[in-house]
């Protein structure tokens, strides 16, 4: 934490595109990034938006490493250092079995389809095959 000033930070968020649709922050942030040489950020959404000007940064939990290139392994095995685990829940009652649309829903998102949807898109990872099997022992 510092009391230094910045009169250059810049917040962003997600803006209404006139199309309707929506650009996320952390695209809008990314194109200004790299626009500048100097600049540095961190973004969610792993290499979504990444360009020709814009280079990860290898990381390390402490001083002197080892150090971690941004990879989709080394995310999945949580050698590299930033990264957020996205959760999602249902919500009922533990003693009566999962509303068929949702367990058919929640099916869906575990499945390779699914899955390949999540790694398409981009901003997240899919599931590894372990804990895709635990989630739908869960859903029974």
């Amino acid at each position: 934490m510092s009391g230094k000033w910045n009169e250059n930070l810049i917040e962003y968020d997600n803006q209404l595109q006139p199309d309707g649709s929506f650009k996320l922050a952390g695209q809008l942030m990314l194109e200004d990034l790299a626009k500048d040489p100097y600049g540095i950020a961190y973004c969610a959404g792993g290499n979504a938006w990444l360009t020709p000007r814009i280079k990860t940064v290898a990381l390390s939990v402490k001083d002197g490493g080892p150090y971690y290139e941004l990879t989709l392994d080394n995310v999945r095995d949580r050698t590299y250092p930033m990264y957020a685990d996205v959760f999602f829940y249902i919500d009922r009652d533990p003693s009566k079995p999962v509303d068929p649309k949702v367990k058919e829903f929640s099916a869906y998102i575990l499945s390779s389809e699914g899955q390949a949807q999540v790694m398409r898109d981009g901003k997240y990872l899919p599931l590894t095959a372990e804990v895709v099997r635990a989630q739908l022992k869960r859903l029974q």
